[in-house]
């Protein structure tokens, strides 16, 4: 009976649609009240200020509360906001603080599977959210300790600073290498005219290139370990009472072990297989290099391109300075670029260089 209640007022919230009180939702009580039907609500900041400020409150304290249902509720009703601006500062430094303690500091007692979905959670409600300098300055400090945390500074909404000056600092570093057009664009930030050394672009790919090649001989050492250890113990776990038949009737084999797995990191340039087989993973790294160079001022041009797209600079500088790397056989490249600016200025700047 209960869950025909829930379900009912689901559908009542659904058709009212309504444009909730800012006092509706003051107490961890009231948060139970409404959780199944909040993100039915229309958004209102005073109650997201509310839900986080409850949130905030409770997540260090002994209390019986479900921080995951807090959490991940909130963040569903904040997606419901059209923009991001204009967050008090109050409830900006709750959302910050609440991502160092679980991204950074992991104070929880819960499985690791909850600590990761928290970790995304928290990350996605401080996506386009303005920090002050301290803020930054200690993100800066954690770049290593997470790939969230680098996340949020080099995909951060507003110039700075201090991320420029730390762009600068690892420009040339390793951390930089799987980052190159995101960690440019703090550069372009304070120099629009700024190129990347083609030097740098061509050791990005050999440093790109040797990591790809060594984690997928750790892969097949793994694999060929995991494979003889099943042949060990295969026939002494399958018996005929263990035998498991699919729907007609016919054996699976079932794994001891998780088996191992190969991930192809995303790359700027095309990894090839190498193979005719469109179901095999084996990267052909000789052949990816050849790749690479032969196409190298397209893949250089892509990235240059993405590097002004990324920055922070005004519309008119992006047009003036990406107009440089155009060329109709990467087309694709800018048309995406500019799906991600949604602007109508750079689409009719698009529309007339390709017509040229």
């Amino acid at each position: 009976m209960v869950q025909r209640s829930i379900k009912i007022q689901r559908e009542i919230s659904r058709i009212e649609n309504i444009y909730p009180d800012d006092n509706i939702i003051i107490t961890y009580k009231d948060f139970l009240k409404h959780r199944d039907s909040l993100h039915l609500y229309q958004y209102n900041r005073d109650v997201f200020c509310s839900l986080i400020d409850i949130t905030y409150s409770l997540w260090d304290s002994d209390k019986r509360i479900s921080r995951k249902s807090l959490l991940q509720v909130t963040k569903r009703y904040f997606m419901k906001s059209i923009t991001r601006d204009g967050i008090p500062h109050k409830t900006a430094t709750q959302i910050f603080e609440l991502f160092r303690q679980i991204v950074v500091y992991e104070n929880l007692k819960l499985r690791r599977e909850t600590v990761e979905d928290l970790k995304k959670t928290i990350n996605s409600m401080l996506i386009g959210i303005k920090l002050n300098e301290t803020q930054l300055k200690w993100l800066c400090e954690h770049a290593n300790h997470s790939p969230f945390i680098l996340n949020r500074i080099l995909r951060y909404n507003y110039k700075s600073n201090v991320i420029t000056n730390l762009a600068k600092h690892n420009f040339e570093k390793d951390i930089a290498r799987d980052r190159r057009s995101e960690i440019t664009s703090w550069i372009i930030d304070k120099n629009p005219a700024f190129a990347i050394d083609k030097e740098t672009f061509k050791f990005d790919f050999e440093f790109q290139n040797a990591f790809d090649k060594k984690r997928w001989n750790d892969y097949t050492d793994d694999y060929s370990a995991y494979r003889a250890v099943e042949s060990e113990l295969s026939p002494i776990f399958m018996t005929d009472e263990n035998n498991i038949e699919d729907e007609k009737g016919v054996v699976i084999g079932v794994s001891l072990l998780p088996e191992p797995e190969y991930k192809q990191i995303r790359r700027v340039y095309m990894v090839s297989t190498g193979s005719y087989d469109m179901f095999s993973i084996e990267p052909d790294f000789e052949i990816t290099a050849e790749s690479f160079y032969s196409d190298f001022d397209n893949y250089y041009n892509r990235s240059m391109a993405w590097s002004i797209a990324y920055s922070r600079i005004s519309i008119a500088d992006k047009i003036k300075y990406i107009c440089r790397y155009y060329d109709d056989s990467i087309y694709p490249t800018f048309f995406n670029i500019g799906v991600r600016l949604k602007n109508v200025e750079y689409f009719k700047w698009l529309e007339l260089i390709s017509d040229e």
